[in-house]
């Protein structure tokens, strides 16, 4: 779809991500362009080492709920509300 819509000059591929989305400011995406990250050119320190308990993947399950959290767990609490 992204490429369809730069064919079609609704986006433009040099943009920063943060033009179009405004909420990646002050993140590792912020000066990546459009192009940049629909080819992954881009990347962030980020450890998937699933045998390690301190790598980023298990403070990211815990987070989203998918792991249980330790009783010093101070990360951010997400809620959901479902109709």
């Amino acid at each position: 779809m992204a490429a369809t819509l730069i064919r079609e000059r609704v986006l433009n591929e040099d943009k920063a991500v943060s033009y179009y989305l405004p909420e990646m400011a002050a993140t590792a995406y912020e000066d990546a362009t459009l192009r940049e990250v629909l080819d992954m050119q881009v990347g962030v320190d980020y450890s998937e080492d699933y045998a390690d308990p301190q790598a980023h993947i298990w403070h990211y399950s815990r987070a989203g709920g998918l792991r249980a959290r330790r009783a010093d767990y101070t990360g951010r609490e997400i809620t959901t509300n479902i109709c």
